[in-house]
């Protein structure tokens, strides 16, 4: 991977999104480098020549167990140059590829015809989602009062796994309450499927189909 640098230096990580990098950088042929959380350095299935990470280099290390997500810290800068090694030494970017494509198929198989559910994406590798609205034809969400990504979250853990979801923000076009999948990144076969099946009985649970 070439030379590996780990800085304590605290930067600027504001959460705003950008449609194009700097005029600057484009007229000095300089890489823009934006941090990520989520897609943990190759969980897009490939590894790239530059990585630009926080929490995602030091995921689960009890050095990370704060509010933010750099804490200055050389212990969790040195975990996370191991961190980079296992993840090149396991190639685990090909089982994110590999169990991304399974979990979207089965997701598309489990959900592609449920008559609340509005969209299902995936097919970037280990990321995907699934969200749910009240009318699949006209893309209308659910009453807030309905709580139905709450509810989904609840019937996952009775089963035994924990997942994120955002409820939606108010009616379309705004997106509709979302289940979202972002399982480790040596996660098996079986587990992919316990996950699409567990997702399966708690929509039906809530939805009641």
């Amino acid at each position: 991977m070439g030379v590996r640098t780990a800085s304590t230096t605290r930067a600027n990580t504001s959460t705003s999104t950008f449609s194009a990098p700097p005029r600057s950088s484009a007229r000095a042929q300089v890489s823009t480098v934006a941090p990520e959380v989520s897609t943990s350095s190759i969980r897009t299935s490939r590894l790239p020549r530059i990585m630009g990470f926080a929490a995602g280099g030091t995921r689960n290390a009890p050095c990370t167990f704060s509010a933010r997500s750099l804490r200055e810290s050389p212990t969790c800068c040195a975990v996370a140059l191991r961190n980079l090694d296992i993840m090149e030494r396991e190639r685990l970017w090909e089982n994110a590829a590999k169990m991304g494509d399974r979990l979207f198929a089965g997701l598309k198989s489990a959900f592609g015809s449920h008559p609340n559910v509005g969209d299902i994406r995936g097919g970037k590798g280990l990321l995907a989602a699934v969200e749910f609205v009240e009318d699949k034809a006209t893309k209308g969400n659910f009453g807030a009062d309905k709580k139905i990504a709450n509810r989904l979250m609840a019937e996952m853990a009775k089963r035994g796994v924990m997942t994120r979801v955002r409820p939606s923000a108010g009616p379309h076009p705004n997106i509709g309450d979302s289940l979202f999948f972002s399982p480790p990144l040596v996660v098996t076969e079986a587990e992919v499927d316990r996950l699409v099946s567990v997702a399966a009985d708690s929509a039906k649970a809530v939805l009641g189909k």
